[in-house]
């Protein structure tokens, strides 16, 4: 389930980041992000360098979504990576489009898609 997810992918970041002092936790914090976030976008068929201009776009909406559901990705972060606006703004639109069954069917059909 999607909890589970984010709890193993919760328990996987701080194994990864015992012992690190706090800017260091950021920046591999921010890293793992990076990484986890062009898995997805491999996974999608999703080009990062070509996402469409709208803050809205749905293939920015569906890799925030994945994000959200997988890591404890802020809003900041992904605001700020994918050009969604204001973190406010990027979790409005994961929060919008989860409610539809169709996209939250696709968010975990791409989860299952890529390994932790």
């Amino acid at each position: 389930t999607r909890k589970e997810l984010a709890r193993r992918g919760a328990d996987l970041e701080r194994e990864r980041f015992a012992g690190i002092e706090p800017d260091g936790h950021r920046a591999e914090r921010e890293l793992v992000w990076e990484e986890k976030l062009v898995k997805l976008a491999g996974a999608a068929g999703i080009d990062l360098n070509k996402l469409g201009g709208a803050k809205s776009d749905p293939s920015k909406v569906l890799l925030a979504a994945a994000m959200k559901q997988s890591t404890s990705v802020s809003n900041g972060w992904l605001a700020r990576r994918l050009a969604m606006g204001q973190p406010a703004s990027a979790s409005q639109f994961v929060r919008r489009a989860l409610l539809q069954p169709a996209v939250r069917d696709r968010v975990e059909r791409l989860l299952s898609k890529v390994k932790t």
